[in-house]
C-alpha cells in the first residue's frame, strides 16, 4: 500500500513538485503518508508523521517525489527550475554532466542525490520534537536503516512507546495507574526495556546503539507485557516466530 500510494503521488509529479514548498500542500501529503505508514506498521494511530517515517524506514514522500521529478525532467531533456534538496547538475551536448563545476557520471550523481536525501531526512528527524523514546533508540537515520526486519504490531509499540506501557495507557485513561508491576513509579518503555527486573531475561547489556538483537528483545517483551495486561489474550505465532 505504501509504495502504491507513493507511485500515485509521483504520477505527473514533475508538473507540481515545486509546490511541495507550500506548507498546505506539504501537510496534505504528509497526512496521507502518515496514515500509510501507520497501516503498514500496524502502529497506534497517535504517532506523528516524523515518527511514522522512522517506523517505516522510508524517506518522507516529499523528498522522494522531488528526487523522482527532477530525474524525469533531466532524462527527458526538460529544464529544471527547482532543485529542491538536490545539488544542481549541468548538462552540455557532447560533454559529461557537471556538478559544482566538476565533471561527474550518472552513477556518481545518483549516489550523491541519495546521500543528500538521507542527510535532509536526518536533519528533519533531528528537528522533530516528538517521539523522545524513538529518538533515543534511533538518534540518526543511519541507525534505523541498519534494522532490516519490517515492523509489526509488537515492534511498532516497542519503537514508538505508544502501546502496552503503563505510562502510555494511563495517559490515555486506559489504566488507573502508571505504576509498573515491579513497583517502579512509572512503567515507561525505557524502564521496561532497560531497567525493570521483571524483564531482565535476554536483555542486551549495551544500549548505546540499537541493533536487530535489541529490536527482537523489545518485540518479545512487548508481547509478554501485552499478555500480562490482557490475561484472556491468545497469541497466534507469526512466521517470524
Amino acid at each position: 500500500m505504501h509504495s502504491c500510494i507513493l507511485q500515485l503521488f509521483m504520477y505527473g509529479s514533475s508538473a507540481f513538485y515545486e509546490k511541495l514548498t507550500r506548507k498546505r500542500i506539504l501537510n496534505s501529503i504528509e497526512k496521507v503518508e502518515r496514515r500509510c505508514n501507520i497501516i503498514m506498521a500496524r502502529s497506534y494511530q497517535d504517532i506523528n508523521h516524523g515518527v511514522s517515517c522512522i517506523l517505516a524506514g522510508s524517506p518522507p514522500f516529499h523528498l522522494q517525489i522531488t528526487h523522482r521529478s527532477i530525474q524525469w525532467l533531466l532524462t527527458n531533456n526538460y529544464p529544471v527550475s527547482h532543485w529542491g534538496h538536490l545539488p544542481p547538475v549541468e548538462y552540455e551536448t557532447g560533454h559529461s554532466p557537471t556538478m559544482n563545476g566538476s565533471p561527474t557520471t550518472e552513477a556518481e550523481i545518483k549516489k550523491i542525490w541519495q546521500k543528500n536525501t538521507l542527510e535532509v531526512w536526518n536533519k528533519e528527524w533531528e528537528n522533530n520534537p516528538k517521539g523522545m523514546w524513538t529518538h533515543q533508540l534511533f538518534p540518526t537515520i543511519q541507525t534505523r536503516l541498519q534494522i532490516t526486519d519490517p515492523p509489526d504490531f509488537w515492534t511498532s509499540q516497542a519503537i514508538t512507546g505508544h502501546g502496552v506501557f503503563g505510562a502510555y495507557l494511563h495517559s490515555r485513561k486506559r489504566r488507573c495507574t502508571q505504576i509498573c508491576n515491579c513497583g517502579a513509579p512509572e512503567e515507561t518503555p525505557q524502564h521496561i526495556y532497560q531497567e525493570c527486573i521483571l524483564f531482565s531475561h535476554k536483555r542486551p547489556s549495551n544500549w548505546e546503539q540499537t541493533t536487530t538483537e535489541h529490536v527482537k528483545y523489545m518485540r518479545e517483551t512487548a508481547l509478554e507485557l501485552w499478555m500480562i495486561e490482557n490475561p484472556n489474550f491468545r497469541h497466534r505465532k507469526s512466521p517470524r516466530e
